[in-house]
């Protein structure tokens, strides 16, 4: 009958010992970690440390591990039980995600088990957003405002942006969705503004941000006109860092607009505006007026994505 028990309680102890090695994670009573993860980083390397975990004396520490949860894989495993600090590099510019750092230890039978010893949110430099994400959103012309939008990226938090009339910064301001605030401007002055993408790490409420974009400018020039019966008479200002006006004209509202004329401006200029297409105005017909300054940019002109409009029936 003994030798029967004893049999018993070997075959129960080897059963245990299968089970607990294929456990991932420890059971519940035992003992949890006692330090955080920390992680700091620079452009395009994440470095995460931490403290060794608080084991019984029975229990040996092993090993490390880094898991990305985002991704459900591993980064690094294997890390010797006497490192207290791993570096990631190479990754990209705006890498966002969430990482685990787990242990894995032995008792004193053997068996294996792997516990969390914490996690941390972690986060590159947000990268630099291109001049093809971002631009004007609305020109409230009556109201002399405007408002921007930026393309953003899921793991972006938000855009910063600054604008400047000249060398004068007159506004600086934050958005976390695609378009940002109204912002009061004046006609007939050149603005220039930027933008970079901001990231605010959850874990840490620490806000990282990006490089800045190259500048893109704008301008709303005011626009007087008069007309007569076959054509429409426009009065443009010059304006400083203005090298010219370019004139559309079109059948329709939104689409076919042809080029009328570029125009210097030395003080003020009067433009006559009586052809489409190269062709005289058509009696019964409403045609559409597009203004658009052209702006110096250093050695460039820069064509500006604001305008003034007009339309007008000929009779």
């Amino acid at each position: 009958m003994k030798t029967n028990i004893k049999k018993l309680l070997v075959l129960t102890a080897m059963f245990l010992a299968v089970l607990t090695l294929t456990l991932p994670f420890a059971p519940k009573d035992a003992k949890a970690a006692t330090s955080a993860v920390n992680y700091t980083f620079t452009n395009n390397t994440i470095t995460l440390s931490w403290s060794a975990p608080t084991l019984s004396s029975y229990q040996t520490l092993k090993s490390y591990s880094i898991y990305d949860v985002n991704t459900k894989t591993y980064i690094k495993t294997g890390i010797p039980a006497s490192t207290r600090k791993y570096t990631v590099e190479g990754l990209s510019k705006g890498y966002v995600s969430y990482w685990r750092v787990e242990y894995t230890y032995t008792n004193s039978y053997g068996s294996t088990y792997t516990s969390s010893l914490g996690w941390q949110y972690v986060n590159t430099t947000p990268k630099k957003i291109s001049t093809s994400d971002f631009d004007i959103d609305s020109v409230y012309s009556t109201l002399k405002k405007v408002s921007f939008f930026t393309n953003k990226d899921s793991d972006m938090t938000g855009t910063q942006l600054q604008l400047y009339k000249g060398k004068k910064k007159v506004k600086t301001l934050k958005y976390s969705s695609t378009s940002s605030e109204s912002v009061k401007i004046k006609t007939n002055a050149v603005y220039k503004y930027r933008v970079r993408a901001y990231y605010t790490n959850t874990n840490t409420q620490k806000t990282y941000y990006g490089p800045w974009s190259s500048y893109k400018y704008f301008d709303c020039p005011s626009l007087t006109y008069s007309r007569s019966s076959r054509y429409v008479k426009v009065k443009l200002k010059k304006v400083s860092n203005v090298k010219s006006y370019t004139i559309y004209v079109s059948t329709k509202y939104s689409s076919g607009y042809k080029k009328f004329k570029t125009v210097t401006v030395s003080k003020t200029k009067t433009v006559k505006i009586n052809k489409y297409n190269k062709k005289a105005l058509k009696k019964g017909k409403t045609y559409y007026v597009k203004i658009v300054p052209n702006i110096k940019k250093g050695s460039k002109t820069v064509k500006s994505p604001t305008y003034s409009s007009l339309s007008f029936y000929v009779y």
